[in-house]
């Protein structure tokens, strides 16, 4: 018995870590993984367009290379008209500088001595940061000087750069070109190779045909649903935003349209930044502040809508992640990654749930991740009865009825 417990003692600890090493991996060799995890993403969506052109007895490469040459050449399109776009913004700009003074003045004129004071304030503040700083020389300029050629009176600040990391120091000399390319290879060669590579995989997780099959499907399928329905969902907030900021009168009002959707794939975050630019626009262009409050209001009523009634009818059945989980898997591949985390949290975190369910070794991750019952309905109503809580005892009851006849509760 003793052994048997060393044993597991010494298998968690082995667990926890490889997890540790994993984790460690991810996050220093992050140049290398990020393209890979977008190739593969992208991959994932660009398959049913391959597989239907192989159908039609189109060569596998020269479906590719279509599929990737039309794909390019939409996201270059969209690139240069939203540059284009920019432009056009930048050249209008010093229009609006007569309306941001005339409100710089309302402000004043409203709330004038308020400023004054807060200023004043701030700066009695920074003077008395100035004189008591340590080692910084007398206010009136009555410092003494050393003699020349003698050393300075205060010692000279001495800044410690720390190592840098290799991999980083790639990344940024490739620069965010040289990753998209990384990014369109690894795209190719997954897809050229998806059989191979499934295969491989299969047999790196011991050969279980029948579960690495059923786990790999599963994944994809819901990976896929989620993406199609984030797509479908962000498209549609980006043309309710800018139709609702062309009736406004924002200047290129689809400009920011195409922004928020784009934005919008970044969890939590995204809409925020979108609302930002129309927000500053609407101040700029209208004297009043009717404008402004109506752009803000669009966002935040638009975001409460779609991310309390749309989103959890149409995700919810689909991706099997519960709603703390989505949260604290953005938190941590954004820790890992940065914003390309945020974008990949979601099919990531799916991946590890799936891996929970049809790996008996990582069944925590579906506990912990998912959003299906870990406990019966019966073990629920009972483990309440020895807390003590009727109320949730209670609850437990009236959800089992409206799935259960009254007849199964009781049998």
């Amino acid at each position: 018995m003793k052994k048997t417990r060393a044993d597991r003692k010494n298998s968690e600890l082995l667990k926890i870590v490889g997890g540790i090493v994993v984790i460690v991996t991810l996050y220093f060799a992050r140049v290398v993984f990020i393209p890979l995890a977008l190739a593969w993403l992208f991959s994932l969506l660009l398959i049913p367009p391959v597989s239907f052109l192989e159908r039609i007895k189109l060569p596998r490469i020269l479906a590719i290379f279509l599929i990737v040459v039309v794909l390019v050449g939409a996201l270059g399109l969209i690139a240069w008209q939203t540059s284009q776009q920019f432009a056009d913004l930048t050249d209008q700009l010093p229009l609006y500088k007569q309306t941001i003074q005339a409100k710089i003045h309302s402000l004043r004129g409203s709330r004038g001595e308020s400023l004054h004071k807060a200023s004043d304030t701030i700066k009695e503040l920074g003077n008395e940061i100035v004189t008591v700083t340590p080692g910084s020389p007398p206010a009136n300029g009555q410092g003494k000087t050393g003699a020349p050629g003698s050393s300075p009176a205060r010692a000279l600040a001495v800044d410690v750069v720390p190592p840098s990391n290799p991999l980083e120091s790639l990344r940024n000399m490739l620069g965010p070109l040289a990753t998209v390319a990384m990014v369109i290879v690894f795209t190719i060669f997954i897809l050229i190779g998806r059989e191979d590579l499934r295969n491989r995989f299969i047999r790196l997780a011991g050969g279980r045909l029948n579960v690495m099959t059923q786990g790999l499907d599963e994944a994809t399928q819901r990976i896929n649903r989620y993406l199609f329905l984030q797509l479908v969902v962000n498209s549609g907030f980006g043309v309710l935003v800018g139709g609702a900021l062309h009736f406004i009168g924002i200047p290129n009002a689809w400009l920011w349209g195409v922004c928020a959707a784009i934005l919008r794939f970044l969890p939590y975050v995204g809409p925020p930044l979108a609302a930002v630019m129309p927000v500053i626009l609407s101040l700029a262009v209208f004297p009043g502040w009717h404008e402004a409050i109506l752009t803000a209001l669009l966002f935040l009523v638009l975001e409460l809508v779609l991310s309390n009634f749309v989103e959890p009818v149409l995700y919810g059945a689909h991706i099997g992640l519960s709603p703390l989980a989505l949260l604290v898997s953005a938190v941590f591949w954004t820790f890992i990654w940065g914003f390309p985390g945020l974008v990949l949290s979601t099919p990531l975190t799916v991946c590890l749930v799936v891996l929970g369910r049809y790996v008996p070794n990582f069944s925590f991750l579906n506990v912990l991740l998912g959003d299906e019952p870990v406990l019966p309905p019966e073990a629920q109503y009972y483990q309440r009865l020895l807390a003590a809580d009727e109320n949730e005892a209670r609850q437990v009851l009236e959800q089992y009825l409206k799935e259960k006849p009254l007849e199964e509760l009781y049998g």
